[in-house]
């Protein structure tokens, strides 16, 4: 897959790079957004090893700094991984915004902007989505995208404080693109730049 820039008239997605160091610690210092995850932002030097492990796997992964239009500010970030050519599909997630921007129209804007990328560009015939089932809120934001969901990988991954979590996965298929894109259009009123 291209490392593609992606954008719209609130945010824009562009390949997280070493400079965005600082931007991302204050983005990401806020407890409530690692809960789930097997990861944290809570320093300077956590945010340059998050940036050192994305642009080490940049060649298998595509990690985005998401970023605010009107600020020029990172707000978050997100990324395809488990990228399989062969079989045209992808993973995407590791997805998180700083607190300011929850419940907004951003992380709907940027599963639109990589959706629209995956399959109108590149040519991919599946997106898939694994969140932790206890994670409800990224479980309704996923079905808010209208994305499938196909089932649950019970004890699927060892968190850092040593819970063994069930993992949720959803999809959006090739086919499903037309209806969740419709969707999205509907639900954020969304023009491309």
């Amino acid at each position: 897959m291209e490392f593609s820039q992606l954008e719209d008239d609130v945010v824009y997605l562009r390949p997280l790079v070493m400079e965005d160091a600082e931007a991302l610690f204050e983005a990401g210092n806020h407890a409530e957004i690692w809960t789930y995850t097997a990861h944290t932002i809570q320093s300077l030097k956590d945010a340059e090893a998050y940036i050192e492990d994305a642009l080490h796997k940049s060649k298998t992964e595509q990690t985005y700094a998401i970023v605010d239009r009107q600020s020029n500010r990172v707000i978050g970030s997100t990324r395809f991984y488990q990228i399989d050519t062969k079989n045209r599909a992808a993973t995407l997630g590791y997805t998180w915004l700083t607190p300011a921007y929850f419940g907004t129209s951003v992380n709907k804007r940027c599963k639109y902007l990589l959706f629209q990328y995956a399959f109108e560009k590149e040519g991919l015939e599946r997106i898939q989505i694994v969140a932790d089932e206890r994670n409800t809120r990224s479980c309704r934001a996923i079905e808010g995208l209208l994305a499938t969901k196909e089932g649950v990988l019970r004890k699927h991954i060892i968190c850092k404080d040593g819970y063994i979590r069930n993992s949720v996965v959803y999809s959006v298929i090739r086919e499903d693109w037309p209806r969740v894109k419709a969707h999205l259009e509907q639900a954020i009123g969304y023009k491309t730049v």
